[in-house]
């Protein structure tokens, strides 16, 4: 990963991930909503980073909590930052592994908003392009300013640790496995999209760098 971003142990990753979701309503509410949507969390494959703001000068901690449908038509990861600012990506499953959409779910008000994206939609736009029809997600709290090759860092990390972990061993035969790694540049673009979302409603601001800074760090984990 990027020299300003560092894997911690798996072993923090539930730790981490499970006070997050006692602390903060945003990261609750993004849970009982993949649940709802028939998605249970695997907090086993859960991942937490460490990430510095050279713009903001502070660091900070990241985790990533993937779900998944029992019939793999449904892939998630909620990522959740130290401070509470939570959102969740989504993505939609043919054939367990062609990707066909994808949503965003941000917290407003404490509702959930999400607008589902075809996956085609979104490379043959591209991230920066299709962020412009995007719902007003009104982040209001302060977000500590991640760069768009951090974001690009971790989607990198997330989609290869959780596609080779074993989980997706047992899951998955080596053809499938083989179209899975395909999906990078998705996986990227998805999180680029989640981030401009973020950062477009929130003004483009950054954190005064408390520790209450929350990062715009929103990762997919693609279909793993």
């Amino acid at each position: 990963m990027a020299g300003t971003i560092t894997e911690l142990d798996i072993e923090l990753g539930m730790p981490f991930i499970e006070s997050a979701l006692r602390d903060s309503t945003t990261a609750g509410i993004l849970r009982d909503e993949l649940e709802r949507l028939g998605m249970r969390a695997m907090p086993e494959r859960a991942r937490v980073v460490n990430i510095y703001s050279e713009e903001n000068q502070a660091g900070f901690a990241v985790g990533i909590l993937p779900f998944v449908s029992d019939d793999l038509s449904q892939h998630a990861g909620l990522s959740v930052s130290q401070g509470g600012f939570a959102v969740a990506v989504r993505v939609l499953m043919e054939d367990r592994t062609s990707i066909r959409a994808f949503s965003t779910l941000f917290v407003v008000d404490e509702q959930v908003v999400s607008t589902e994206y075809g996956a085609a939609e979104l490379l043959n736009q591209g991230a920066e392009a299709l962020v412009g029809s995007a719902p007003d997600v009104g982040t209001q709290a302060s977000l500590a300013e991640v760069s768009i090759r951090q974001v690009l860092s971790i989607s990198d990390f997330a989609h290869a640790s959780l596609l080779h972990d074993e989980s997706s061993m047992n899951i998955y035969d080596s053809e499938e496995m083989a179209t899975l790694r395909g999906h990078g540049r998705l996986a990227a673009e998805i999180a680029s999209f989640a981030r401009l979302q973020a950062r477009a409603s929130h003004g483009g601001g950054s954190c005064s760098c408390s520790t209450s800074c929350h990062g715009c760090s929103s990762t997919s984990t693609s279909a793993i």
